[in-house]
Order: C-alpha cells, then sequence, then structure tokens
C-alpha cells in the first residue's frame, strides 16, 4: 500500500446539496474526495481510494452504512468512519458506534467533526 501526500475522504452519500457542499468544503481543507452515490459503490472505492475516512449515510442505497462500516474496519489501517443519519435514531448509533464507528451525525450536518479529521 502506497501513502498519500493528501489524505483521501471517502463521501458515500446521493447527490444531495448537502453532500456537494461538503465535499466541497473537505477539498477547501486541503483532502481529496472520492465520492460514491451508493453502499455498493462505496465498498468498491475502499479499495481503490484508499480512504483516510469516511463519511457515509447510514440508510445509503443498496448497501447499508453499517456493511460499509464493515468492510471499512477490515482494511489497515482501517480509515475514521462517520455514518451520518436522516433523523434521530438513537438504535442505530448506538449499534454503528459498539461496531466501531467514530461518530453518527445527523444529516444534512454542518462540518464540525474536525476531532475526526485530526485522526487521519
Amino acid at each position: 500500500m502506497t501513502t498519500r501526500e493528501t489524505p483521501v475522504v471517502l463521501l458515500v452519500a446521493r447527490d444531495e446539496p448537502a453532500a456537494r457542499a461538503l465535499a466541497s468544503s473537505l477539498r477547501g481543507r486541503g483532502f481529496e474526495v472520492a465520492w460514491a452515490h451508493d453502499g455498493e459503490g462505496g465498498i468498491g472505492a475502499l479499495e481503490k481510494a484508499q480512504p483516510r475516512a469516511v463519511v457515509c449515510e447510514l440508510r445509503a442505497p443498496r448497501i447499508d452504512g453499517l456493511a460499509v462500516l464493515a468492510r471499512a474496519g477490515e482494511r489497515r489501517p482501517a480509515p475514521c468512519v462517520v455514518l451520518v443519519s436522516e433523523g434521530p435514531q438513537l438504535d442505530l448509533a448506538v449499534e454503528a458506534m459498539r461496531r466501531g464507528a467514530w461518530d453518527v451525525q445527523a444529516w444534512p450536518f454542518v462540518w464540525v467533526a474536525g476531532n475526526a479529521l485530526q485522526r487521519i
């Protein structure tokens, strides 16, 4: 595995204005952004993009965020994973944290997860 100078963040989200704004914000902070529109594409992008962080919809189309989280956890080193839900889903948030998610946020959210980005 090669080390990249510019860390990659994999964004797994439908093409929505909030997702585009998040991608733009990440690029403005010096990150490269790989974008997949569903969980299946996100799993495929894990190997190709070699992200240091993943921001994924909890209820991503085709394959959900928990499956993306599990696959990301198999990588070494494992990327920091932040799952995003469309509303308060406490039971899924607790399960995601138990399975290794760094955080669970409500969508759309203001990118204030600076601590997650410091980890990468």
